[in-house]
Protein backbone atom coordinates (compact mmCIF):
# COMPACT_ATOMS: atom_id res chain seq x y z
CA UNK A 1 0.00 0.00 0.00
CA UNK A 2 1.23 3.49 -0.53
CA UNK A 3 0.17 6.54 0.99
CA UNK A 4 1.22 10.54 0.25
CA UNK A 5 2.87 12.35 3.24
CA UNK A 6 1.56 15.77 2.98
CA UNK A 7 3.69 17.53 4.83
CA UNK A 8 6.88 16.50 2.79
CA UNK A 9 5.23 16.06 -0.44
CA UNK A 10 6.50 12.84 -1.19
CA UNK A 11 5.13 9.06 -2.13
CA UNK A 12 5.57 6.58 0.82
CA UNK A 13 5.42 2.53 0.79
CA UNK A 14 3.30 1.85 4.05
CA UNK A 15 5.01 -1.10 5.72
CA UNK A 16 3.22 -2.04 8.67
CA UNK A 17 -0.48 -0.27 9.57
CA UNK A 18 -3.11 -0.39 11.67
CA UNK A 19 -6.61 0.72 10.10
CA UNK A 20 -5.32 4.39 8.67
CA UNK A 21 -2.78 4.43 11.40
CA UNK A 22 0.45 4.54 9.88
CA UNK A 23 3.09 2.32 11.73
CA UNK A 24 5.72 2.34 9.69
CA UNK A 25 7.12 3.67 6.07
CA UNK A 26 9.79 3.13 3.45
CA UNK A 27 10.84 5.64 0.72
CA UNK A 28 10.16 4.10 -3.19
CA UNK A 29 14.53 4.77 -3.63
CA UNK A 30 14.98 3.54 -0.01
CA UNK A 31 13.03 -0.20 0.79
CA UNK A 32 15.52 -1.19 3.82
CA UNK A 33 15.09 1.76 5.48
CA UNK A 34 12.26 2.22 7.91
CA UNK A 35 10.53 5.20 9.14
CA UNK A 36 8.60 4.87 12.22
CA UNK A 37 6.25 8.33 12.08
CA UNK A 38 4.95 10.16 15.46
CA UNK A 39 1.45 8.62 16.80
CA UNK A 40 -0.50 10.34 19.21
CA UNK A 41 -3.68 8.97 20.48
CA UNK A 42 -3.75 6.53 17.78
CA UNK A 43 -3.01 8.50 15.14
CA UNK A 44 -0.46 9.77 13.08
CA UNK A 45 0.43 13.75 14.53
CA UNK A 46 1.69 14.40 10.71
CA UNK A 47 -0.72 14.03 8.06
CA UNK A 48 -1.03 11.36 5.40
CA UNK A 49 -3.11 10.40 2.34
CA UNK A 50 -3.55 6.67 2.06
CA UNK A 51 -3.56 5.69 -1.30
CA UNK A 52 -6.39 2.24 -1.26
CA UNK A 53 -6.15 0.46 -4.88
CA UNK A 54 -5.40 3.37 -6.50
CA UNK A 55 -2.52 3.38 -8.92
CA UNK A 56 -0.13 6.16 -8.99
CA UNK A 57 0.72 6.74 -12.77
CA UNK A 58 4.10 8.62 -13.78
CA UNK A 59 3.83 10.69 -17.02
CA UNK A 60 6.57 11.74 -19.21
CA UNK A 61 6.76 15.01 -21.34
CA UNK A 62 8.16 14.72 -25.02
CA UNK A 63 9.64 17.42 -26.33
CA UNK A 64 7.74 18.89 -29.64
CA UNK A 65 10.15 17.48 -31.87
CA UNK A 66 9.74 13.99 -29.92
CA UNK A 67 7.15 11.50 -32.11
CA UNK A 68 6.74 8.14 -31.23
CA UNK A 69 7.97 7.94 -35.12
CA UNK A 70 11.71 9.19 -33.93
CA UNK A 71 11.63 7.62 -30.36
CA UNK A 72 11.91 3.87 -30.34
CA UNK A 73 11.50 3.41 -26.80
CA UNK A 74 7.95 5.04 -27.21
CA UNK A 75 6.88 2.85 -30.27
CA UNK A 76 4.06 -0.63 -29.66
CA UNK A 77 4.07 -1.76 -32.88
CA UNK A 78 6.49 -4.78 -33.17
CA UNK A 79 7.95 -6.30 -37.00
CA UNK A 80 6.63 -9.73 -36.97
CA UNK A 81 4.99 -10.65 -39.99
CA UNK A 82 1.36 -10.88 -39.77
CA UNK A 83 -0.44 -13.30 -41.46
Amino acid sequence: MQAYDVKRKRMVNVERNEGDTIIAYSLPDEPGAWYFPLIENGKNVEPFEILEHEQVERKVRLRKDDTTRNNPMLRTTTNARQS
